[in-house]
């Protein structure tokens, strides 16, 4: 009997984690599906611009979010099966995802109308699983965006959340 209070004790414990757990692992904000099979074909950039895709496609540690930042500017979250699409200038730029215990950076040089395409690779970590950024080819990327859904950007977010309902009576 002297055992009953230490179970019940381990139990919350294992609960506690599981719900710390499962607090960072809320679903991610897609945009609408029209905008997500025109970016699935892939169209070339203008002239004097570039494209950057930015995937996750693979099911390793599902649900974690990990934050994706592009030149210091947060682009959004990720999960499992999401990407981002970016028009950017050509030119050195920098991509940065959470690790377990910090940030981790690629650069790369943008090239005028091409697109560039980033994996991020979902690595097991010591505590929790941490992520890894690689530049893959043409074929590699298409084939790994055609898995994934388009993410809202955060600037999209927030424009969601400020605009006004057609319904509303202000």
């Amino acid at each position: 009997m002297i055992f009953r209070p230490l179970i019940t004790q381990l139990l919350l414990i294992i609960l506690l984690i599981v719900l710390t757990m499962l607090s960072g692992c809320a679903s991610i904000p897609l945009t609408n599906y029209g905008q997500d099979a025109l970016l699935k074909t892939f169209p070339a950039p203008a002239a004097d611009s570039a494209g950057l895709y930015i995937f996750r496609d693979t099911r390793r540690s599902g649900l974690l979010r990990k934050t994706i930042k592009l030149d210091g500017e947060v682009l959004g979250d990720t999960a499992m099966f999401v990407y981002f699409y970016k028009y950017i200038e050509p030119g050195t730029h920098t991509v940065t995802t959470q690790t377990e215990f910090g940030e981790s950076s690629i650069s790369f040089d943008a090239l005028a109308s091409k697109n560039t395409y980033i994996r991020q690779n979902i690595i097991t970590g010591v505590f929790v699983a941490s992520a890894e950024l690689e530049i893959v080819d043409e074929q590699q990327g298409q084939a790994g965006v055609l898995k994934c859904y388009l993410a809202q950007e955060v600037g999209e977010q927030e424009q969601l959340k400020t605009r006004k309902s057609p319904f509303s009576s202000d």
